[in-house]
């Protein structure tokens, strides 16, 4: 036995003989090698984390002529293999350890971490009604807070990569969420959704009337009704209600099918106003005029009856010159068609001038008859009190002006005397006083 303290690598051979050497004795040689080369052990694959039952390749690095041992053995399928294969179930640290006879063993460790593949179960509705909104809500397991949600396709959806969401129905579709954990471990589900017409329904366009009264309103294609506000309706349950409401209102009927579901209608009804004619009870012409009427009135359209007389049967405003006294009706209507009546009187009395009592000169005042009717005036004179005729005149038109070859008269009481014929050949003869004042 001898101790060696080698510096550097060497081959030593030791001879063994029996007897005195080279004395035909019996030998054995043996050689022993020393390897000062650095022992080296390294794991290449990194730390990871793998989804359940994934399969890992180790890579390494280690010194020939050592042997290998993989701790624990779960998953390693050769556990004296320098880059075995691990089928990862659980987390593990798992410790590669190289040996050589007679020489410390070296240890070195690689950890893995297991990520479930995440179980996705979707809990939403199979049917919905266009237009309306379905919740589609999520459940994964095991639970954790950092998975990835992904739904698809990305269509009327109210988020695309939230675990719950809202689509706004629109048509027949599929869906699928998929979830991924950090380390792309995935689960998936998907959820197909039927959805039924949100526009089978009709109803009646917007309408108005004239009260008082009623009108129908009507809605089509469904099998419940409700009809909003209940404001003046005969029935807010049925497809045909009637309403007499007083006020311009505008209805939402809700037409429920047999899918339950719904559409929606808004109906205006227009309370159009009332038609409004105001005429007087009576009035007076004389023969040969007439009375242009100007009635208070938001009519549009009118009908005179009698229409002899009338200038103008379907004016608003004719003029009435009748022979004889005559009651008129009209009827009007409005823009809308509400309709009223009415009726006046008008009354013929004979041709005749009117005077006044008092005269006041200046400012373009002159003192005259006024006709009524049709007349021929032949003369009209104006005396002072002492019976001297200041003004004379056979043109209706023409007036005193209070003056006497152009001198001013003094306030005073005068006579004035009036000549003239009617149409018919009747004498008008008339006299009286008028008082001038200044």
């Amino acid at each position: 036995t001898i101790t060696v303290n080698p510096t550097i690598a060497l081959n030593y051979t030791v001879t063994v003989w029996d007897s005195i050497p080279h004395l035909c004795s019996v030998f054995s040689t043996a050689t022993i090698n020393i390897d000062l080369s650095p022992r080296d052990l390294k794991i290449l694959t990194n730390d990871t984390t793998v989804c359940y039952g994934d399969t890992i390749q180790i890579q390494a690095v280690g010194t020939q002529g050592y042997t290998y041992h993989w701790a624990p053995a779960t998953g390693v399928l050769d556990t004296t293999a320098l880059e075995p294969q691990i089928v990862v179930t659980q987390p593990n640290i798992y410790i590669l350890t190289a040996s050589y006879p007679y020489c410390l063993d070296t240890s070195v460790m690689f950890s893995v971490d297991v990520e479930q593949y995440p179980t996705v179960t979707i809990s939403a509705p199979k049917e919905a009604c266009k237009y309306t909104e379905a919740i589609f809500n999520s459940n994964v397991s095991p639970y954790r807070n950092d998975y990835v949600y992904s739904w698809t396709p990305n269509i009327n959806l109210s988020s695309a990569n939230t675990p719950n969401t809202i689509f706004t129905a629109d048509t027949n579709r599929t869906y699928t969420l998929r979830v991924k954990t950090p380390a792309g471990c995935m689960g998936a589900d998907s959820i197909s959704i039927v959805v039924h017409p949100g526009n089978f329904g009709d109803a009646i366009s917007d309408m108005g009337y004239c009260p008082p009264g009623e009108v129908e309103l009507w809605a089509t294609g469904g099998v419940k009704y409700k009809w909003e506000p209940s404001t003046g309706l005969s029935n807010d349950t049925i497809y045909n209600p009637r309403t007499n409401v007083n006020a311009t209102t505008t209805y939402t009927v809700y037409i429920t099918d047999d899918k339950n579901c719904q559409d929606t209608f808004d109906v205006i009804v227009t309370v159009y106003p009332l038609a409004v004619l105001t005429l007087p009870d009576s009035i007076v012409i004389h023969k040969g005029e007439s009375y242009r009427v100007e009635p208070h009135t938001n009519c549009l359209y009118f009908d005179w009856f009698p229409p002899s007389g009338v200038s103008d049967p379907q004016s608003s405003d004719p003029e009435l010159n009748p022979s004889v006294r005559t009651k008129y009706y009209v009827t009007a209507r409005t823009e809308n068609g509400c309709e009223t009546t009415d009726s006046m009187i008008v009354m013929v009395d004979g041709s005749k001038f009117e005077m006044p009592n008092a005269f006041a000169p200046g400012s373009g005042n002159i003192f005259k008859p006024i006709k009524r009717g049709d007349v021929t005036l032949n003369k009209f004179a104006v005396f002072n009190r002492w019976g001297n005729k200041i003004f004379e005149t056979s043109n209706v038109d023409e007036g005193w002006d209070g003056t006497y070859n152009g001198t001013e008269q003094s306030a005073g009481v005068y006579v004035y005397i009036i000549d003239a014929v009617a149409k018919d050949g009747a004498p008008i003869q008339m006299q009286g006083n008028v008082t001038l004042v200044r």
